[in-house]
C-alpha cells in the first residue's frame, strides 16, 4: 500500500515537472525574440522571419509575402528531423569554437606573461648597459680628480716650503742689519737673493689662478637616440580569421550593390586599379591604387579625403595597429604607414 502511494506521488511530481517544462518551452517558442511579451502571429517569407504584431508594424509593413502562421504551415514543408540534425551539428561546431576561444584566451594570457618577462629582462639589460657607462664615466671623473688634487697639493706643498724658507732667511737678514760682521752679511744676502729668485721663478711658472670646475660633456647621442624611440619594441600578433561554415545548397542573394569613384585629379594614370582594401577600426577605409602607386584614405561617404605615395608599386594592404598599416610592394618589399587614422 505504501509502495503504491509512493508511486502515485512520484507520477504526480513528474507530471508537475513536465507541465512546468512544457510551459517554459511554450513561452520560449511562442514569444517574440524582440518583443518578449508579444506572441508570434505572422510569418514573413520575404525575410524568413517570425513576427509579432509590433514587429509587423515596425519592420514588415511593406512585405508582400506576409501571412498568418496558421496559413503559412500549409504551404511550407518542415523536416523536423533534418532541423534537429542540423542544430546538433551547429551546436557541436559552436562548442568546438567555444573551447578554441577559451584555449586562445589562456594562450593570450600565457603569451602576455612571457612577453612581459621579456620586456622586464630587456629593461634590465638596458639598465646594466647604462650602469656600465655610468661606472666608466665615474671612473674617469675619479681619475681626473686624483690628477688635479695631486698637482694642486704638490704646488701647495712647494709654496709652503718656499714661504717658510724665505721667512726664515728674511728674519735672519733683518737681525744682521745692525751687525758689523761683513762675512756673515754677505752669506745671508746671497742666500736671501737666491730664495727671492727661486720664489719669483716658481710664481712665474705657476701663476696665481683659481682652478676652474670640471665640466661634463654629456654624450647627447644617447639621449637624442632614446628621445626618438617610442617604445622598447613592437608587439605584433596574428589574429586568425574566422572560417564560416556554409550550409550546403544555400543560395546567397545580393541585396544591394554600390559603386564609388576614387579617382583624383592629381592621379598620374588614366584609370585606377584597386588591388587592396583595408577597413580600420574607426570605420575609415584605405584602398591601394596599383596604377597610381599610392594609397587613398576614404571618408565615411567613400570619398577620397587624402592619399599617400609609396616607394614602389603597391599590391595589397593590411592593418597592423590602430594607427599603422603595412603595404606590400611589387618588388617584395613592405612599407609601413603611420597615422592612418588621420591624414596619410
Amino acid at each position: 500500500m505504501i509502495k503504491y502511494m509512493l508511486t502515485i506521488r512520484h507520477m504526480e511530481e513528474e507530471k508537475q515537472i513536465n507541465g512546468l517544462i512544457t510551459k517554459t518551452m511554450n513561452d520560449l517558442l511562442l514569444n517574440c525574440d524582440v518583443h518578449n511579451n508579444k506572441k508570434l502571429k505572422m510569418f514573413c517569407q520575404d525575410h524568413n522571419k517570425l513576427c509579432c504584431s509590433d514587429f509587423v508594424l515596425l519592420n514588415h509593413r511593406q512585405c508582400t509575402k506576409l501571412a498568418l502562421i496558421s496559413k503559412s504551415i500549409k504551404k511550407l514543408i518542415i523536416d523536423m528531423k533534418q532541423l534537429s540534425k542540423q542544430s546538433q551539428i551547429n551546436l557541436a561546431e559552436l562548442n568546438k569554437f567555444s573551447r578554441t576561444q577559451a584555449a586562445s584566451i589562456q594562450s593570450v594570457e600565457g603569451s602576455y606573461t612571457e612577453k612581459l618577462h621579456e620586456i622586464r629582462e630587456l629593461r634590465k639589460q638596458l639598465n646594466a648597459a647604462l650602469d656600465e657607462l655610468e661606472n666608466t664615466t665615474l671612473k674617469e671623473l675619479d681619475e681626473i680628480r686624483y690628477i688635479l688634487q695631486t698637482t694642486l697639493k704638490e704646488n701647495a706643498d712647494n709654496c709652503s716650503r718656499l714661504k717658510k724658507e724665505l721667512q726664515q732667511i728674511s728674519k735672519e737678514v733683518q737681525g744682521l742689519c745692525d751687525e758689523s760682521n761683513k762675512e756673515l752679511e754677505f752669506i745671508a744676502s746671497r742666500k736671501c737673493l737666491n730664495k727671492i729668485q727661486e720664489s719669483e721663478s716658481y710664481l712665474k711658472e705657476n701663476p696665481v689662478k683659481v682652478q676652474s670646475p670640471m665640466i661634463l660633456q654629456a654624450n647627447i647621442d644617447i639621449q637624442q637616440y632614446l628621445s626618438t624611440q617610442s617604445s622598447l619594441g613592437r608587439i605584433v600578433y596574428n589574429m586568425p580569421s574566422l572560417t564560416l561554415k556554409m550550409i550546403q545548397d544555400q543560395v546567397l542573394t545580393v541585396k544591394r550593390k554600390s559603386e564609388y569613384n576614387v579617382e583624383k585629379s592629381a592621379d598620374k594614370a588614366w584609370t585606377c586599379l584597386i588591388t587592396g582594401i583595408c577597413r580600420m577600426r574607426s570605420g575609415q577605409v584605405i584602398v591601394v591604387d596599383y596604377n597610381n602607386e599610392n594609397v587613398k584614405l576614404l571618408d565615411p561617404h567613400y570619398n577620397v579625403s587624402s592619399h599617400c605615395d609609396v616607394f614602389g608599386t603597391p599590391c595589397d594592404i593590411c592593418q597592423i595597429t590602430s594607427s599603422e598599416v603595412a603595404v606590400t610592394l611589387y618588388d617584395a618589399r613592405v612599407q609601413f604607414l603611420f597615422g592612418a587614422m588621420g591624414s596619410l
